[in-house]
């Protein structure tokens, strides 16, 4: 009887330390939270930070988004077996737009460099979704992604302010 009071007590001492050390956590979280959004409010609200490229950039992974949210909750289980950071990756794309709200377009342009991946692999695989079908309907979807690919990355090249510095070669075809 004794011994099994002894083990409740060390539980009760043992579920109570960790309930605190949870507490800690929580406190210290919520005030590198607080002063995190601190600094974005100074840093990029306040300065009035502004990236020309942001709603372009998050409109290109909007629609990735939008297929990989539509596949996965109505489709036939294709992004299923996906992993749950893509369907994160997706809601993100949806709800970064309230970012351009705040009226600094460069943190949102900076969020959406990070969800390109969901363009990858979204796009990737698009062309899967219709090879039950036919090949004929998979390698045009194929040469779609490809060519949608090509002229993101030539817009690029051609318009960007910047592009120069990441050309370093001059190939003779290409000179």
């Amino acid at each position: 009887m004794l011994d099994n009071i002894s083990f409740l007590i060390g539980i009760a001492i043992i579920n109570i330390l960790l309930v605190l050390a949870l507490l800690l956590i929580a406190l210290s979280g919520a005030i590198a939270i607080t002063n995190i959004s601190d600094r974005f409010l100074v840093h990029y609200i306040g300065a009035g930070m502004s990236s020309s490229g942001a709603l372009i950039r998050l409109s290109m992974n909007l629609l990735p988004a939008t297929i990989f949210l539509i596949e996965y909750y109505t489709g036939h289980n294709f992004f299923r077996t996906s992993s749950k950071v893509y369907l994160a990756l997706s809601w993100l794309v949806i709800f970064s737009f309230a970012l351009l709200l705040t009226g600094s377009s460069t943190a949102a342009d900076r969020l959406a460099l990070y969800l390109i991946p969901i363009q990858i692999y979204v796009l990737g695989n698009l062309p899967y979704l219709f090879l039950t079908q036919s090949r004929e309907i998979f390698y045009r979807w194929m040469l779609l992604v490809l060519g949608y690919s090509f002229l993101v990355l030539w817009v690029w090249l051609q318009f960007a302010d910047h592009a120069f510095a990441w050309l370093p070669y001059r190939m003779y075809p290409f000179i």
